[in-house]
């Protein structure tokens, strides 16, 4: 039970901010979109099939900051996740950067 409390505070922390700094500038918010999604675990044809389960996937993807250099990078836009696994197995907190192509 401790363990879905880590993974609420943690959500709560580092998402919650994310959408309330997007409500302050509407001509530049920070928040491109909130993605949610379900992960089976461990599955595939290059897995070994050691841990197993159903876990959910949350990522916020921000929109690409308006640095001078940061758009010579080709203005790849910031993105943090985590995808816990409540059977006790590898769960996963990341970050990266995402390119959107039209």
């Amino acid at each position: 039970m401790l363990k879905y409390r880590i993974y609420i505070i943690l959500f709560l922390v580092f998402f919650l901010p994310a959408f309330s700094a997007a409500q302050t500038n509407a001509e530049h918010p920070w928040v491109h979109k909130v993605v949610f999604g379900l992960l089976a675990h461990d599955r595939g044809p290059l897995s070994d099939k050691h841990e197993g389960g159903l876990d959910p996937n949350w990522e916020v993807q921000f929109n690409p900051p308006m640095w001078k250099y940061w758009r010579w990078l080709g203005s790849p836009a910031p993105m943090i996740g985590a995808t816990p696994n409540f059977n006790g197995n590898t769960s996963v907190f990341y970050g990266g950067i995402n390119y959107e192509f039209d």
